[in-house]
């Protein structure tokens, strides 16, 4: 092994929480996911009604969270906005700043180059006994 220092380091970073509410995909309400949904049958993410999204005859689209003319997992829904404003004041209200401290340099180290070079030679040497 030639004369190089052997660096470990460590780069920590904060999780990056997701402000997305978690919508159904079965029944299209927020709070949960399909997974845990109560609704027997689907729900028309288009009209609300109680057939799937590919089966709908509806000509134009009314969300069954806000009554608005959208799809029901609009980003544009008033519903969703709202759940969104309320995951980021949770995460306001919990996460804080921590300043991370400086990574460290080869001064807080000792040198290892040494101490394996000279046990290096010595199990070569070793080795032609």
């Amino acid at each position: 092994m030639s004369n190089h220092s052997i660096r470990f380091g460590l780069c920590a970073e904060a999780a990056k929480p997701s402000d997305t509410p978690v919508q159904c995909q079965q029944c299209f309400k927020f709070g949960h996911p399909r997974e845990y949904c109560r609704e027997i049958q689907d729900i028309c993410r288009k009209c609300g009604g109680n057939h799937t999204t590919n089966n709908c005859t509806a000509n134009g689209a009314k969300c069954l969270n806000c009554s608005d003319q959208h799809e029901a997992n609009s980003t544009l829904c008033l519903k969703y906005i709202e759940q969104q404003q309320k995951i980021r004041k949770i995460i306001d209200d919990y996460t804080s700043e921590i300043k991370v401290p400086a990574p460290m340099t080869t001064i807080n180290f000792p040198s290892l180059t040494k101490t394996y070079h000279s046990a290096h030679q010595h199990h070569q040497a070793d080795e032609y006994l």
